[in-house]
């Protein structure tokens, strides 16, 4: 089933500038972003390569966007491989990079991923079926201090300590295999009314270890960055403190100084403080509550 987009108004305004050019959607999911996308560009001749890690998510764009033919390609891959798959475009000029780092919610109804505490099922979590690493690995191997610090530093779990040592305690009389397992130590040990907020909190810090996604987000930004011309667009929709910290970074890394920036590729900030979704958008559709945007265009500074 698709989903709701989030501020697709705002992507739309922010990311499209040549309703002629190749825009990249690295994270197409169940094409509704890029769907939003081929209506504006595709009468002009515009062009969408989406891409994604997720080969369930790959075949549900393909029903959706099925009459986009030539204005469409779609390929299986993970941010970091996103320089490989640009390589096959030597003859491309890409005008801009999109960025939506939100979990596919059809993915929170399937109990077999084990991506929900809502639904009881594995320990999984994992996006590509390639990868090796489960949640069930992690709270089962992983020490006490090493689970405490995921879940503090991935999202910002205030009882990360306390529920690591829950855990632990858990675990060494039998082991963690389920989700609603996990959500029942979490709610043991952290008091109403916070609880459901660990639990998501948690779960969402497992998602993003068992699948690497603060080094895959670092390695596709760059990847965009290095194959963006003058006037590309950048545009990143985060939901969590930490990856929206990692995007605000690199943006600010190669933020256009006039007085300073010399010879090279930089970022002109189009967004100084994030775009939220609206009140009536929060309201409307619930997972965009924490979203964050951001937007950046390219410039190009020749050696004077």
């Amino acid at each position: 089933m698709a989903h709701n987009p989030v501020m697709v108004s705002e992507v739309i305004e922010y990311l499209l500038w040549d309703y002629s050019g190749v825009y990249v959607d690295c994270t197409v999911g169940d094409g509704m972003h890029t769907k939003a996308i081929l209506e504006k560009i595709a009468p002009y001749g515009g062009k969408v390569i989406g891409m994604d890690r997720d080969p369930r998510a790959i075949n549900i764009a393909k029903s959706i966007l099925e009459n986009y033919g030539d204005n469409l390609e779609l390929k299986l891959s993970r941010f970091s491989d996103l320089e490989l798959r640009l390589l096959e475009y030597k003859w491309a000029r890409f005008s801009g990079f999109f960025f939506d780092l939100g979990l596919n919610t059809s993915r929170l109804e399937e109990a077999e991923s084990g991506f929900s505490y809502k639904v009881d099922g594995p320990l999984d979590m994992r996006m590509s079926p390639k990868d090796t690493l489960t949640a069930a690995e992690i709270v089962n191997r992983w020490d006490e201090k090493r689970l405490a610090d995921m879940f503090y530093f991935n999202s910002d779990e205030h009882y990360s300590r306390r529920i690591a040592r829950a855990i632990v305690r858990y675990r060494n009389k039998s082991e963690i295999k389920t989700t609603f397992q996990l959500k029942e130590i979490i709610y043991k040990v952290v008091k109403p009314p916070y609880q459901l907020k660990s639990v998501a909190r948690c779960f969402q810090a497992l998602r993003i270890v068992v699948n690497g996604e603060m080094e895959e987000l670092k390695a596709g930004l760059s990847a965009a960055h290095k194959y963006m011309i003058d006037n590309s667009r950048l545009v990143v929709i985060a939901y969590n403190s930490s990856e929206d910290r990692i995007v605000k970074n690199f943006i600010r890394q190669y933020k256009y100084n006039t007085n300073k920036s010399k010879f090279g590729r930089y970022f002109r900030v189009l967004t100084p403080k994030p775009i939220i979704p609206s009140k009536e958008e929060k309201y409307r559709n619930r997972a965009s509550r924490s979203a964050k945007l951001r937007a950046a265009e390219l410039v190009e500074v020749a050696d004077a």
